[in-house]
């Protein structure tokens, strides 16, 4: 899913006769080497979904209303990293997520890994006469860009491939009855829950 392409003018002028980007595509100028002649990256796809990272489901079926003590336990661990075909710069992998960033609109993290809490803890009161679910969760991303090197305008060669993945600085969190419908995907996932408890 593309947010929008980074393809400036003067680098568009610049690629004339030197790459076609398909439908779906991006591309950003890198360095110059000589007059007028840009290193540059292809953002090939990238996509976005959602993830749920932690989730408990609580029934409260006593006739009376009653407190609880939420447990959300982490269901998946998610990571932030980029492999490369070639050995190449620490600064590939930087500019995979940065223009990751840029054409996703999601501010994402950039380290290496992520530790996660292992529990969240909810103190809530419920009524009688139903189950609810109670959850935590991430947007992702995932793509692949291409980085080239200018030999001359007509002549660019393909010198690294990165694959990454990342995960949103934003953590999101909702509880919901499980009778009820969501119109999000992350609280459509924890909603599926509720049909194992």
């Amino acid at each position: 899913m593309k947010a929008r392409t980074r393809l400036p003018l003067a680098f568009a002028v610049a690629l004339l006769g030197s790459v076609f980007l398909a439908p779906g595509q991006s591309a950003v100028a890198d360095t110059t080497h000589g007059k007028g002649c840009p290193d540059y990256r292809i953002m090939d796809y990238i996509t976005k979904s959602w993830a749920l990272t932690h989730v408990d489901v609580v029934g409260n079926h006593t006739g009376v209303k009653k407190s609880y003590t939420v447990s959300e336990e982490k269901v998946k661990t998610l990571k932030a990293e980029v492999s490369l075909t070639a050995n190449t710069s620490i600064k590939a992998k930087a500019a995979f997520f940065a223009d990751a960033k840029v054409d996703t609109g999601i501010s994402i993290v950039t380290t290496a890994d992520y530790s996660w809490k292992s529990t969240y803890t909810w103190h809530v009161t419920l009524p009688s006469g139903h189950s609810w679910v109670f959850y935590h969760g991430r947007r992702t991303i995932q793509g692949v860009e291409y980085g080239y090197h200018c030999h001359s305008l007509t002549s660019h060669y393909k010198v690294y491939t990165a694959k990454g993945k990342s995960f949103s600085t934003v953590n999101y969190e909702d509880g919901y009855r499980c009778d009820k419908s969501a119109k999000d995907g992350l609280a459509k996932l924890a909603l599926s829950k509720c049909a194992h408890h």
